[in-house]
């Protein structure tokens, strides 16, 4: 069923708990975006009031359509990605937004995202800078993830906003970040690479070949996101990261405050994603090396961010000596 809306975006925000930062992202999301949109938040079983602060939320003119999901248990990051694709699917929306709800966004962020898929009917995720393993940081010699992951664990909100930004504000920063990291757009290659859906826009009309936005074997926490840009490439759609925004990500702050067990569903999902993936990742790894890439090296070391999920996958299951098994049996 279609509806009347001027807006081309669903934002889906995830909640589990964490509500001073949902605050800041909410807030920050009010004040940067300046065009119709509709908000979905997920708020998946929170326990530190956050349902009391969704209900009473201050809407900006903006903001055509509020939804609010309350799940009485933490359904998971995949379950609640699904309940707002099924939300930008019963409004006619073209594209859905999902975010964590620990995000800053820079000014414009969203109409920049928009703009670039509407340019380009062929993308079919598109996500922003954030700190990555390959986002420089604008003013330390070392990656902005670098940077976020040895910010000090007792550090209030502001405390790590200051520590990132050096003498800068939020938007100084923004701007130095996209001109340190070069601008423009990246091109993907998935496998081996991803779209990290913290913050992301994806075409709803994509769901006409993947179906779900999110596989529904990962549960709770992790891989969702890297085998939602596979399957959007292996469909036909491109994946890319709009290098011209920047959306500052704090890391993992509903999971910390709730103490879920990050390890062990990492493992878990990491398995079932190898497992559904093994003969995908395979065939890459084997094309790789008949180019002449050292697959064995850059599944070991950071020199090379692309190869950043197959090392985290690597280290969990096993991927390296699989693939040796794999390869000297099949060698050629």
């Amino acid at each position: 069923m279609s509806h009347d809306y001027a807006s081309k975006t669903n934002i889906v925000i995830s909640c589990w708990n964490a509500l001073d930062h949902t605050k800041v992202t909410v807030h920050s999301l009010f004040a940067t975006v300046h065009h119709p949109y509709l908000l979905t938040i997920v708020d998946n079983g929170s326990i530190d009031g956050t349902g009391e602060y969704l209900q009473n939320l201050k809407l900006p003119d903006y903001c055509e359509k509020f939804t609010i999901i309350s799940n009485q248990e933490n359904k998971g990051a995949g379950a609640a990605i699904n309940q707002g694709q099924e939300i930008s699917k019963s409004y006619g929306i073209k594209y859905t937004c999902l975010c964590n709800n620990d995000l800053l966004f820079s000014d414009g962020w969203l109409q920049s995202l928009e703009d670039r898929m509407e340019a380009d009917n062929n993308l079919g995720i598109l996500g922003t800078l954030r700190p990555a393993v390959d986002t420089r940081h604008h003013i330390r010699n070392e990656s902005a993830k670098y940077t976020v992951d040895n910010t000090p664990e007792n550090y209030s909100i502001q405390q790590e906003l200051n520590y990132f930004q050096g003498d800068y504000d939020f938007e100084e920063t923004s701007k130095m970040i996209v001109l340190k990291n070069g601008g423009g757009i990246d091109i993907l290659r998935c496998p081996p690479n991803a779209v990290v859906t913290c913050c992301a826009l994806i075409r709803n009309s994509t769901s006409k070949k993947i179906g779900l936005f999110s596989d529904p074997q990962f549960k709770i926490y992790g891989s969702e996101d890297i085998d939602l840009s596979w399957r959007l490439e292996k469909s036909g759609f491109r994946c890319a990261i709009l290098k011209e925004v920047y959306v500052h990500h704090f890391r993992h702050r509903s999971i910390t405050d709730s103490k879920l067990d990050r390890e062990k569903y990492l493992l878990e999902n990491n398995i079932k994603f190898f497992n559904k993936w093994r003969n995908e990742i395979f065939s890459f790894l084997n094309d790789e090396r008949k180019r002449g890439v050292d697959v064995l090296s850059n599944m070991s070391t950071e020199e090379n961010p692309e190869y950043f999920f197959l090392r985290r996958i690597g280290e969990k299951v096993g991927l390296v000596a699989e693939y040796i098994k794999h390869y000297e049996h099949n060698s050629y």
